[in-house]
């Protein structure tokens, strides 16, 4: 079973960003998530990963297989999706960091 975490600012402000329906289905998809890190779609590599809704926003993950770790790092409409793609791969090894704060825990 994967660790779910997430960035501070993400989980301080992704409620606002998905509406009730969206954040229910997002749940799911995380208790899915646990069992099967490989969900969503990749992004340019297999372990940057992508939750989308039917209302085109997303929600971006990193997987840390070496940690057994499941890091959520931002999250997106489509307009701002090419942004914040490049600031997580950009912010990568930041990224790392912090998961590996969370695995010696």
């Amino acid at each position: 079973m994967f660790k779910i975490i997430a960035t501070q600012s993400f989980f301080n402000e992704y409620q606002e960003f998905f509406d009730n329906i969206e954040l229910n289905k997002f749940e799911k998809f995380k208790k899915r998530l646990k069992s099967y890190p490989y969900l969503g779609k990749p992004l340019r590599v297999p372990y940057i990963r992508e939750f989308k809704t039917s209302k085109g926003k997303r929600a971006y993950f990193i997987v840390y297989i070496k940690f057994n770790i499941i890091l959520f790092v931002g999250y997106s409409n489509k307009k701002k999706q090419k942004d914040i793609i490049n600031d997580i791969f950009y912010n990568i090894e930041e990224y790392k960091n912090f998961a590996k704060k969370f695995y010696n825990s």
